[in-house]
């Protein structure tokens, strides 16, 4: 089943190739989409929030609440990520790391349609945050869930995206593109639950600047 799923996947990943080499730098495309990522990025912020908080990252926590209040406001909604400038740079998290801060084990390898790559305990991390997230859960109190699928559906396309040059080196360079994945997948999360750094925390964009030039 995993595997008539890659190949789904593998499928859609190609019927979106033409879209993403259009929003590519240097295309005409390319100045909408860093909008739309940018607000995507800042619609996420709450629930980045939400479990920096219950994984007992603070630093973390305060640096995705500035994030957002800087690109609500400064950024234009979030199309504009000012708070870059300001050096705090963009971090993810979801109730799949939280769960797995918790104790809760992987669980079985899985290729969700669409989505990729995950595992039981991402996968019920994923329908946790259909109920949780402070986003979805407003637009659907104001009878806007519409529009909370079309975000949604922006999201997974961006995602798309991000893994597609490492999807095309993984084609070329694997006898098994699907095995390949499933251990690419593996050292990944290994290795994401190991990092706990915290993002920069709100300076002067002068001072992100002056950072900048000297390699920092």
């Amino acid at each position: 089943m995993n595997r008539e799923i890659f190949a789904f996947n593998t499928q859609v990943r190609r019927a979106l190739e033409p879209l993403r080499k259009a929003t590519v730098a240097g295309e005409p495309l390319a100045p909408i989409w860093i909008g739309i990522r940018n607000g995507l990025v800042n619609l996420r912020e709450p629930l980045v929030f939400m479990n920096d908080l219950a994984q007992g990252r603070e630093c973390a926590a305060g640096a995705s609440l500035r994030r957002f209040m800087v690109n609500s406001t400064l950024g234009v909604g979030g199309l504009f990520d000012v708070a870059k400038s300001y050096g705090i740079d963009a971090h993810d998290n979801d109730f799949g790391r939280t769960l797995a801060v918790f104790g809760v084990p992987d669980g079985p390898y899985l290729m969700l349609p669409v989505l990729g790559p995950a595992d039981l305990r991402a996968t019920a991390g994923i329908a946790a945050e259909y109920f949780a997230d402070p986003v979805d859960v407003g637009l659907r109190r104001v009878g806007a869930s519409a529009a909370g699928w079309s975000i949604a559906a922006l999201d997974v396309t961006e995602r798309h995206f991000e893994a597609a040059p490492d999807m095309e080196k993984l084609e070329r360079t694997s006898l098994d593109g699907y095995a390949a994945l499933r251990s690419a997948y593996r050292q990944y999360l290994v290795e994401d639950l190991k990092d706990d750094n915290c993002p920069a925390v709100l300076q002067p964009i002068a001072g992100a600047s002056s950072a900048t030039e000297n390699g920092n």
